[in-house]
């Protein structure tokens, strides 16, 4: 089928696109660690993971956007996507304007939990999270309707603008407040870019029975993907504010640098996931069967993530010092456990955002018990850095293994295609 022939090709060219997004990406964490210095970096990570924590429902947003657009592709049906982009935009700009309402008034606690010298940092954040939870309206069509080239633009016109203006910033003596307010411009190139792209689908006229549009079933489907996002945003992130919490300053940024190297294995299959979903969720919209999506990404997956996990146990002092400095080295015997962590996460992702396009659920309690174990044991058992690290180990690889067993052993796991 061509949906399968188109797989692997559109793969690669994701893949490319993500690769220059996380190299802008890990340029800036780069720069920021060195410009910055541990203390005030480890203040820029603690923020950009309350970022990443509370703008869990703009990723959510995405991937049902993704799944109904695709659905409707698969039957042609433009008019309704035009609709559903057009009410959705709308939508979320209203819940966008109630979530920095909120963080305005709760950025006083923040900032003493977070041991922050000035609420603007905060502040700034909160109006970067306002974009994040609109843009991803307009990706997930892009993502939805297959249009990878539109697509990968988007993205890196957002990871580079956000790069260029973060360094700008800091180099002109903003530090931090330059740092966040980068992210929040790039934010907004990458939505007007979007809807420039979205242009004839927004201004497209309402076709016959489009008014029979209902957003019931993609308000339930979104609480299913918003809690998948959240509790996987949770297990790679909560570790971060809870060491900046109990662990001091020094600690803190060394183990943040080490968390930041350690992430580029659970973000480099992000593109083999962009176009897994929408590929899987339009094989089950006609009815095909789709498990030959999932094996090529858990294998494509597999190979770049295990790469980079061999890479971090045997050179973990060239890549600490290459990236980072040496003022980070205390890092270094962190690394390889740390990346075998996130190579576990990056396989349960793959298995639960599978099951999130075949619309199968069943996943999310152990997920959920699972997010819950680990904020607890982290809590709990935090002697050292290290320490901290086994905790997520353990919960990565209970998570890889029980999805495994779901998808492939169970035998009350069927895939039917039943979207319309």
């Amino acid at each position: 089928m061509r949906l399968l022939d188109d797989f692997s090709k559109n793969v690669g060219f994701v893949f490319l696109t993500f690769m220059v997004v996380n190299v802008c990406n890990y340029l800036f964490h780069i720069f920021m660690s060195r410009s910055l210095g541990p203390v005030d970096y480890g203040t820029l990570a603690s923020l950009f993971s309350l970022f990443m924590i509370i703008s869990v429902p703009a990723e959510s947003l995405q991937m049902v956007m993704a799944k109904y657009v695709s659905s409707l592709k698969a039957y042609r049906k433009l008019g309704k996507t035009s609709l559903l982009l057009r009410r959705s935009l709308r939508s979320i700009s209203l819940w966008a304007a109630l979530v920095f309402i909120l963080l305005l008034f709760s950025s006083g606690y923040l900032s003493s939990f977070l041991h922050l010298p000035s609420r603007l940092p905060l502040i700034i954040i909160s109006v970067a999270l306002v974009l994040a939870v609109i843009s991803p309206v307009t990706v997930g069509v892009l993502q939805g309707l297959q249009k990878f080239g539109y697509f990968g633009i988007d993205m890196m016109a957002g990871g580079i603008s956000k790069l260029i203006f973060a360094v700008l910033l800091v180099y002109l003596g903003l530090k931090v407040v330059g740092a966040t307010l980068g992210l929040t411009l790039g934010y907004l190139s990458a939505l007007l870019l979007a809807l420039f792209l979205l242009r004839s689908l927004l201004s497209r006229g309402q076709d016959a029975g489009d008014h029979s549009l209902k957003l019931e079933r993609v308000g339930a489907y979104f609480l299913a993907a918003a809690l998948t996002s959240l509790c996987y945003i949770v297990l790679i992130n909560v570790d971060i504010l809870l060491v900046k919490h109990f662990f001091n300053p020094s600690q803190a940024g060394h183990y943040a640098a080490a968390s930041i190297l350690a992430k580029i294995i659970f973000y480099l299959p992000g593109g083999i996931i962009m176009v897994m979903f929408p590929t899987a969720s339009e094989l089950y919209a006609l009815k095909e069967k789709s498990q030959a999506v999932l094996k090529k990404s858990l294998f494509y997956g597999g190979v770049l993530c295990g790469s980079v996990v061999l890479l971090y146990f045997v050179w973990p002092s060239f890549v600490v010092k290459a990236l980072f400095g040496k003022e980070y080295i205390a890092a270094v015997p962190l690394m390889g456990t740390f990346g075998l962590a996130m190579f576990f996460f990056v396989l349960a992702n793959i298995l639960s955002i599978y099951q999130l396009s075949v619309s199968k659920l069943k996943f999310l309690k152990i997920l959920v018990v699972t997010t819950i174990l680990e904020i607890t044991l982290v809590s709990i058992f935090h002697k050292t850095l290290a320490q901290v690290i086994f905790i997520l180990l353990g919960i990565s690889l209970f998570l890889f293994v029980f999805n495994i067993w779901y998808v492939f052993f169970d035998k009350g796991f069927r895939v039917k295609g039943k979207f319309s």
